[in-house]
């Protein structure tokens, strides 16, 4: 039988019973709980990463070059007609 499947003792609920233990004692649990569950929230929050401007690219020049292997052009930069160019 695996300890998944173990039946679970009624007794090990209630291990710690609010009578059996003092006020004092009781209220010092309440308080390790408390400074436990508040340490627990100040190690979870974390920083926003700046986010960067976007470029405004409106203004910039715009220059096209066509790049040709040698010997496909004429003295001008065009393709010479024995040559297709297939795509930009």
């Amino acid at each position: 039988m695996s300890e998944k499947s173990l039946p679970l003792d009624p007794n090990q609920l209630f291990l710690f019973s609010k009578e059996e233990m003092s006020s004092m004692e009781i209220s010092r649990m309440e308080e390790e709980v408390r400074k436990s569950e508040e340490e627990i929230t100040r190690t979870i929050k974390v920083k926003e990463k700046p986010v960067r401007k976007s470029l405004d690219t409106s203004s910039l020049p715009v220059e096209v070059v066509d790049l040709y292997p040698e010997g496909t052009t004429d003295g001008e930069g065009r393709l010479k007609d024995d040559f297709i160019e297939i795509g930009k």
